[in-house]
């Protein structure tokens, strides 16, 4: 989700993506559901590696399916 995200934005590739998670202010990664460090209060990002193999990882079909749901749910 947080990837699909990045490509909501304009982002096109892997890099592009993880690079806007990068640069995304806090609030925003708050409303997308990344934690906040306790001690610290700010929310860490991903490594470029990571946000490149969780879209690799997820099963398309289901993805899709949900994109479909969420579509016809929408007024």
């Amino acid at each position: 989700m947080r990837g699909r995200l990045g490509e909501l934005t304009g982002a096109r590739s892997f890099i592009a993506i993880s690079e806007w998670i990068t640069d995304a202010p806090q609030h925003v990664l708050g409303i997308r559901g990344f934690a906040a460090d306790p001690l610290t209060g700010l929310r860490p990002v991903p490594h470029a590696a990571t946000a490149r193999r969780l879209p690799q990882r997820a099963d398309g079909d289901a993805l899709d399916a949900g994109c479909r749901l969420t579509q016809r749910s929408s007024p």
